[in-house]
């Protein structure tokens, strides 16, 4: 409880801030990191201790668009190199960015459960949040969620 880091301990959390792409601030004081920055270390930070499960609630929560991305990037490398992430979201687009597998619970039930492709339809977000939506593919291979025009359409 009160020794010291060893060299192995301080060499892990280093390799963990890199991993993360968060070694440039490995002398910075954590209260002086952005969300986004605040997330990427509390990832590396679990990676250092040895996790392989993540469980995230609403980890986009308050980050701005650009660390919103960073942070679904850094989540769908380290799922690729086979760790674990359960997170909960309201966005379905970063549902389907990042996941293998989505469940739609609504009321404490499950509404769907399988793939982003086969879950997250115009039909479940509107039985989910009663809103209006398109699923459109890009070109990239992802798949979009457009929210119908309010009422109207804007320039």
């Amino acid at each position: 409880l009160f020794s010291r880091y060893s060299r192995s301990d301080r060499e892990k959390a280093q390799e963990a801030l890199e991993r993360v792409g968060m070694l440039k601030y490995a002398r910075k004081s954590y209260t002086l990191l952005s969300g986004g920055e605040r997330q990427l270390v509390l990832i590396a930070r679990a990676l250092a201790q040895g996790a392989s499960l993540f469980i995230m609630d609403e980890p986009v929560s308050g980050l701005d668009y650009g660390n919103q991305l960073r942070l679904l990037e850094q989540i769908d490398a380290l799922a690729s190199q086979g760790y674990t992430f359960l997170k909960s979201t309201h966005y379905p687009d970063h549902a389907m960015m990042v996941s293998t597998r989505v469940i739609m619970l609504r009321d404490g039930t499950v509404r769907a459960d399988g793939t982003p492709k086969e879950v997250v339809t115009p039909e479940s977000i509107a039985e989910l949040y009663d809103v209006r939506v398109s699923m459109h593919d890009h070109p990239s291979g992802m798949r979009l969620c457009v929210p119908e025009p309010f009422g109207g359409v804007r320039a």
